[in-house]
């Protein structure tokens, strides 16, 4: 067995002297000594990692993926290299190439810590509409191989957000059998049954009951919790307990302003009580939850150039009506059209194909 090199063995030896200070948290002198190291040794690949290591953790996120391409060019074994510099890409909010990189870690070895957990979570912070499949197929692998609590908390929420109810409760059952007082667990497990619920044709008070007594126990467990206050509203107005289900709502837009949901509902049950204009600014806030519940394609209107309407009757002006909920909702409400048309106002109007 040949020796190693004098030269080899002193830089190991600096190397190792370094690390000891990094440790030992002492960044600014583990990166001097790093820096020196690396005018000796600009091709090492241990200190290349580790000086890229270093500058993710001080958040200098540019010059970390610098290093840590290179210490991947000059390593291609060790898996950690491409997750670091997916982490760094990822902050950088450079998703593509991040995802790139992380995929080039579980390549190498498919069952890394965190690399299936990254990768859904870049998936998520990229495009969460677009990617949604994706970072539930990632995170799905990251709890076969590491059980992750994280990672079943967000997998209960996008499997509730499709409306996959039984299997999210599933997942919330996982979550509150390793923490019995989680928040979200409790959070997604009432969702769940409200949304089920909804479904049936009358309503009955044992139905809400179980969904209440989650949202008291959250509230109990996390004080000033949004999330008990919003579940026990929706279990309220089930059961036709306008007054205290407003009460309710009103504590979560105290809480949280611009969670569009509660604050539509709060605009709901004004509009029940006859409050018209603070119902109506309320109700306003439909827009921001979109698609998916209200049928307005939010993002296409968001990117259109014209200001909002403002009310005015202005003869050859040109009007732009956004048609929402079901057939017969945008049915009644083009009733409201004539007023436009006999005031000389230029309409179009989006609408579902039957309509056309």
């Amino acid at each position: 067995m040949a020796a190693a090199s004098p030269a080899k063995s002193k830089i190991d030896h600096q190397i190792d002297v370094a690390m000891r200070l990094h440790l030992d948290g002492q960044l600014k002198q583990a990166q001097k000594q790093y820096a020196r190291i690396l005018k000796k040794a600009p091709g090492n690949s241990r200190i290349l990692s580790l000086m890229g290591g270093l500058l993710l953790q001080t958040g200098d996120y540019q010059k970390a993926a610098e290093y840590l391409r290179r210490a991947c060019a000059k390593n291609v074994a060790d898996a950690d290299l491409p997750y670091n510099l997916g982490l760094a890409l990822y902050h950088l909010q450079q998703y593509e190439i991040a995802l790139n990189a992380f995929r080039e870690a579980v390549q190498m070895n498919p069952r890394h810590d965190r690399a299936h957990y990254m990768m859904a979570t870049t998936f998520l912070e990229w495009d969460k509409k677009r990617f949604r499949s994706e970072a539930l197929n990632a995170y799905l692998r990251d709890v076969e191989i590491n059980d992750r609590l994280e990672s079943l908390v967000v997998i209960a929420e996008l499997l509730q957000d499709q409306g996959k109810n039984e299997e999210a409760r599933g997942v919330a059952k996982q979550i509150l059998a390793k923490d019995p007082g989680h928040e979200i667990g409790l959070f997604v497990l009432a969702k769940t049954l409200i949304a089920e619920n909804y479904d049936k044709a009358l309503v009955d008070i044992k139905y809400a009951e179980p969904i209440i007594k989650a949202g008291n126990l959250i509230l109990k467990l996390h004080p000033g919790s949004w999330r008990g206050h919003h579940v026990i509203a929706e279990a309220l107005a089930m059961i036709g307990e306008n007054d205290l289900s407003l009460e309710h709502y009103r504590k979560v837009n105290e809480i949280v302003p611009g969670y569009a949901i509660s604050r539509t509902n709060t605009g709901i049950l004004l509009l029940r009580r006859g409050h018209l204009r603070e119902g109506w600014e309320e109700i306003s806030h439909r827009k921001h939850h979109g698609a998916e519940i209200y049928g307005m394609h939010t993002d296409i209107l968001d990117r259109c150039p014209a200001p909002f309407w403002e009310g005015q009757l202005t003869a050859g002006s040109r009007l732009l009506i956004a048609s929402e909920q079901g057939i017969g909702d945008q049915i009644m409400h083009s009733q409201m059209l004539r007023e436009l048309l006999d005031a000389g106002v230029s309409v179009s109007m989006t609408c579902t194909d039957k309509i056309v």
